[in-house]
């Protein structure tokens, strides 16, 4: 998930700014198995002030269907620059459609074991609530974190 491991990426999803570079290796994944969304890392619509791009419902739209065009096997590797707030709230997105019956407390605390530092981007978080019919628990469980 957010973890390095030794093996094979199988499936990158990699969240940047407009004009960052990608990731290390992006060349070395097929085209039909990595995603890149740009947006800032801004967690409520507020924030951005019109300065920044903010993460859109559109792009947990995309991402959803990246995630729901694939297995959830393999080896998924989540990306952003500091890996604190955009990967880990897509790694809660994944976790949630492909486990829709596990209570998000267990979601994060998965994404957590992978990532202690983990901060997921609210925003992101607040899309798939809507999407997925979470009703605002995936942001719930993220703000007592």
């Amino acid at each position: 998930m957010l973890t390095r491991f030794p093996g094979k990426v199988d499936h990158l999803v990699s969240l940047g700014c407009k004009g960052a570079p990608l990731p290390e290796g992006w060349e070395n994944i097929s085209p039909e198995d990595k995603l890149r969304l740009v947006f800032d890392d801004v967690n409520t619509p507020e924030n951005a002030y019109g300065l920044w791009d903010a993460p859109t419902k559109l792009d947990v739209l995309k991402l959803l269907r990246f995630i729901r065009e694939r297995s959830p096997q393999g080896h998924w590797l989540f990306h952003c620059r500091m890996g604190i707030s955009r990967s880990s709230a897509c790694a809660i997105v994944m976790l949630a459609a492909v486990f829709p019956n596990h209570p998000p407390k267990e979601i994060l605390k998965e994404v957590v074991k992978a990532r202690p530092q983990a901060d997921p981007n609210r925003l992101i978080l607040a899309h798939a609530d809507e999407i997925l019919g979470y009703g605002g628990s995936l942001v719930n469980v993220a703000r007592s974190h």
